[in-house]
């Protein structure tokens, strides 16, 4: 497998390239408090860690839920976007690596989103943040894992455009990918134009059937509880195009 030297991408080079257009590009839709609505249900009041907290969008609509909300970012350039989105609401904001951070505190729950955890360019890595996360869940704490089906993951195999997003009367942006089956690797090229010229910002998915999420976290001490295919609970159909897998500590296994 293609390491993140041979690569030429980092965990931070995502961030780097895109963290001042980020929200303009991706703004908060309605999903945004719908989902942290069904996380307050659950943990009404409850202390939150964000895995990939990016610019704020997820996490500040579970603050805005009266969440406690912790957010784990590698990228110095989201964590100052994050900064600045902030506003009234207070995110204690850590800088790390999903794959290998240790805050010393447990949450009530662990998120990931939208494909996050493929972000990590490794299976190993994928797990070690598995393992991570449950030292640091409660012991009723659940871990919120969301990823696409990669059967729906959309690519081309020789690099054709996949899509298109107009961010604004300024900026509109052109999604290439590759994929590799066998390594089960994706790689997008986003080419974004506006009145600065053209910037091209890669971003590197690993990406993971259900039953490898489901080793990974048994490997982690933790156990697969349900399995949706949105955040209302919604039952998975044969084929889904979004997953929320949750887990819970393996009482059963040593942490």
């Amino acid at each position: 497998m293609m390491n993140d030297s041979e690569s030429g991408f980092d965990a931070a080079s995502y961030g780097r390239g895109i963290a001042d257009l980020y929200d303009m590009l991706y703004p908060p839709t309605p999903d945004c408090d719908r989902v942290a609505s069904a996380l307050a249900a659950t943990h009404p009041g409850g202390t939150v860690l964000e895995l990939g907290i990016g610019t704020g969008r997820m996490g500040l609509a579970l603050a805005r839920q009266g969440l406690k909300v912790h957010g784990l970012e590698i990228s110095e350039d989201m964590i100052r976007q994050l900064l600045k989105n902030q506003e009234s609401a207070d995110i204690v904001v850590h800088q790390g690596d999903m794959s290998s951070f240790d805050l010393g505190i447990e949450f009530d729950a662990i998120t990931c989103f939208s494909d996050g955890l493929f972000a990590l360019p490794s299976q190993a890595q994928q797990t070690a943040a598995m393992r991570c996360s449950a030292a640091h869940l409660n012991p009723d704490g659940r871990l919120y894992i969301e990823t696409t089906w990669p059967g729906v993951i959309p690519h081309r195999e020789n690099g054709e455009p996949i899509g298109a997003r107009n961010s604004d009367d300024s900026h509109f942006m052109v999604t290439t990918s590759y994929r590799r089956h066998l390594s089960q690797e994706c790689v997008y090229a986003h080419s974004i134009i506006g009145p600065q010229g053209i910037r091209v910002v890669n971003e590197f998915f690993r990406f993971a059937w259900p039953s490898e999420l489901d080793l990974m976290a048994l490997n982690s001490g933790l156990k697969l509880i349900h399995r949706w295919s949105d955040w209302g609970g919604g039952p998975v159909p044969p084929e889904p195009g979004r997953l929320v897998s949750v887990f819970a500590l393996d009482q059963t296994s040593a942490r």
